[in-house]
């Protein structure tokens, strides 16, 4: 029996293909690599993530459903904005989280990612085997990582 080890940073979460459907079902399949830590991460802590986009055309986003408290704990792990962006199902708010710096080049997002990965790994712990099956269909690896 093989075992699957934590997923601790966002360069390992990054190298696997993370699979999901749209809440309106129009999509599913692989996610974009970037997102795929803070996505798994969310689910984790007890949060929906909706849509995601490693980033164009207005750069790093990730839009989920939580209660207050999980929205209020990604903020004080800095590195993103943190805003309400409506009212979800459940009664629940509906946050996004995007980069705090708007003109970045792709080497400084990625290491701005990375280190909100660790500050996050640190935080909550590393991401369990369970959440990066969870709702997960099947897609071959070289599929395209492309998320509407």
């Amino acid at each position: 029996m093989t075992t699957t080890k934590p997923i601790t940073t966002w360069k390992q979460a990054r190298r696997r293909v993370i699979c999901r459907t749209s809440p309106c079902g129009t999509y599913s399949g692989p996610i974009d690599s970037g997102v795929n830590f803070f996505v798994l991460m969310l689910e984790q802590i007890g949060a929906s993530p909706q849509y995601s986009c490693e980033g164009h055309p207005d750069g790093f986003y990730v839009l989920f459903s939580a209660p207050i408290d999980i929205a209020v704990d990604v903020r004080n792990c800095g590195y993103f904005n943190v805003e309400l962006e409506g009212e979800a199902h459940s009664c629940e708010h509906l946050w996004s989280i995007r980069l705090n710096h708007e003109k970045l080049t792709d080497n400084e997002r990625q290491n701005i990612l990375r280190w909100a990965a660790n500050k996050w790994a640190s935080k909550f712990g590393p991401i369990q085997p369970e959440t990066i099956n969870r709702n997960a269909p099947q897609v071959k690896q070289n599929e395209s990582r492309r998320y509407a």
